[in-house]
């Protein structure tokens, strides 16, 4: 789900995460799985954030974004799970080539 962009960074020196929403197919997984691997995933990133860091950009490339991939349950997850879960700061969001 997350992808982490090697050696890339914000302009506030925040690592960067990209999130294929093309690759969600809300009928090819389990809704449980699917949070606790995202839990897992918030986790991981958070440790291995550099000393001093507290969040991350993440970017929403919607390219190719269709139907299938709308999962609004999941969306309200994540949001309620960035938020109280994964960093001690909030995360930026980027929404990309959302038309």
């Amino acid at each position: 789900m997350f992808y982490y962009v090697k050696d890339a960074y914000d302009k506030l020196g925040r690592p960067v995460a990209l999130v294929l929403v093309r690759n969600h197919d809300k009928s090819a997984v389990e809704e449980q799985p699917m949070r606790n691997f995202t839990i897992y995933q918030m986790e991981v990133a958070r440790r291995l954030l550099p000393p001093g860091v507290e969040t991350v950009t993440i970017i929403f490339d919607m390219k190719d974004f269709g139907i299938k991939n709308m999962d609004l349950a999941f969306v309200k997850f994540m949001v309620v799970a960035l938020e109280r879960y994964a960093f001690v700061a909030p995360p930026a969001a980027i929404y990309q080539r959302a038309a």
